[in-house]
């Protein structure tokens, strides 16, 4: 029988570093506010009035939900950086192929993570299922 000794990679994992706080999805969720509400059909209808549409009965408004791509617009509009998949989200300043000179970004991610999330940023690495 053979053993494997030494690294293995999983090509399903990404890493990381960066320098700011783990989050979760209510908490990006909270961050954006109240989910906007969608039309349950296609119809037209008096949707103030009426709880369900006359021609297909549907509901007239159905709960929307926020897409990935409406947090990540805005996490950049706050100058912040994101990685993670579903359930394990990390916000913050990615520090990956920085030099020294370029460390003042932290400073103003570390304002900005306590500002919006109320933490205190750190650094972080470590990986994620791609």
């Amino acid at each position: 029988m053979k053993v494997r000794q030494g690294f293995v990679s999983n090509s399903s994992t990404s890493s990381f570093c960066i320098f700011g706080i783990e989050i979760d999805q209510e908490q990006l969720d909270e961050m954006l506010g109240p989910v906007p509400k969608e039309t349950g059909c296609k119809h037209e209808f008096d949707r103030e009035t009426m709880k369900f549409c006359p021609t297909c009965g549907v509901a007239a408004w159905t709960e929307g939900y926020w897409e990935w791509e409406d947090y990540e617009k805005f996490l950049k509009q706050h100058g912040l950086h994101h990685v993670g998949s579903e359930g394990s989200y990390w916000v913050g300043a990615s520090i990956e192929g920085k030099t020294i000179a370029e460390f003042p970004v932290l400073h103003a991610a570390a304002v900005k993570i306590r500002e919006l999330f109320g933490e205190e940023p750190r650094f972080i690495s470590g990986e994620y299922a791609s």
